[in-house]
């Protein structure tokens, strides 16, 4: 902190000060002029600047004991309030993670519902990723494929069906995803 020192340490600095210029005249004087009262005059002014040196030295003392005493409980003002923001962050944090776990819940159930649905679908429907890769089958019937769906599943729908019928269906999964809307597409095998 850059601040200007308390009044009264200046005028207790500037006492000390004219003190020791007391003591460098009385010094200079008695240099001049030998006498007897003047090694008087010199104890004097060593107890003057004694005197001021203490007085100083006790309000320096006191403004650094004021200042660590601010400085404490500024330390213990920053401690609670990092502890109060972790503790915030920690609720959020909770709520997150709640707002998380609910939508998984969700989702869990929507899925079940959705699997239950077609499962009963009479005829088979298939998941196809971006690039036409079988990714589900649902239904009960054989859509036309004689194979198991366990052997169907991660092969490319260009493997499965004739060309024209594979390039129809690989346009169709673009516009649809490219529209976010519903499309069909029929074809006969």
């Amino acid at each position: 902190i850059n601040r200007r020192p308390p009044a009264e340490i200046v005028q207790a600095t500037e006492a000390y000060v004219r003190a020791l210029k007391a003591m460098a005249q009385a010094i200079r004087d008695r240099l001049a002029s030998p006498s007897p009262t003047s090694a008087l005059a010199l104890r004097v002014h060593y107890r003057q600047i004694d005197v001021a040196a203490s007085e100083l030295e006790s309000i320096i003392l006191h403004e650094v004991a004021a200042r660590h005493e601010q400085q404490r409980w500024l330390a213990a003002l920053n401690i609670a309030l990092t502890g109060g923001l972790a503790l915030l962050l920690l609720h959020i944090l909770a709520r997150i993670e709640q707002g998380r776990a609910q939508a998984f819940t969700e989702l869990a159930v929507n899925e079940s519902r959705l699997r239950a649905f077609a499962s009963g679908i009479p005829e088979r429907s298939f998941l196809l990723d971006a690039s036409g890769r079988y990714l589900e089958a649902y239904g009960i019937g054989t859509g036309g494929f004689a194979m198991p769906t366990e052997q169907l599943i991660g092969r490319q729908i260009t493997d499965m069906l004739p060309q024209g019928v594979a390039s129809g269906c690989l346009q169709v999964i673009a516009t649809t995803l490219a529209s976010r809307h519903t499309s069909n597409y029929e074809y006969c095998l």
